[in-house]
C-alpha cells in the first residue's frame, strides 16, 4: 500500500478489482462505494448522538432538576451533511 493512502485510492483500487465492463459500471461503483462511506460516518455520528440523548434523559429521569433538565433538553450538535464545508 505504501504511498498511496486515503479513501479516493482505494475506490480506485476496488473498482479495477471489480467485474464492471464499462465506463458507467465502474462510475456507478465509484459512486456506490462514495456513499457507502458518506453514510456510515453519518451513521455513526446519529448513533453517538441518540446515545447522549438517552443518557440525558435517564439522567434527568434520576434526578430532576433544573441542571439536569438543561443538559436534556439542550439540541445536540448535529453532524454536518454530506456537503458541507463548514466542521
Amino acid at each position: 500500500m505504501g504511498s498511496c493512502q486515503g479513501v479516493g485510492w482505494w475506490i480506485v483500487r476496488n473498482v479495477e478489482a471489480s467485474v464492471a465492463n464499462n465506463k458507467s459500471a465502474k462510475k456507478r461503483i465509484e459512486i456506490a462505494e462514495r456513499n457507502r462511506l458518506r453514510n456510515r460516518t453519518y451513521k455513526s455520528s446519529m448513533r453517538t448522538l441518540m446515545k447522549r440523548c438517552f443518557a440525558a434523559c435517564d439522567a434527568y429521569s434520576a434526578t430532576p432538576g433544573d441542571e439536569a433538565k438543561a443538559s436534556a433538553c439542550r439540541p445536540p450538535c448535529v453532524p454536518p451533511s454530506a456537503g458541507s464545508t463548514r466542521p
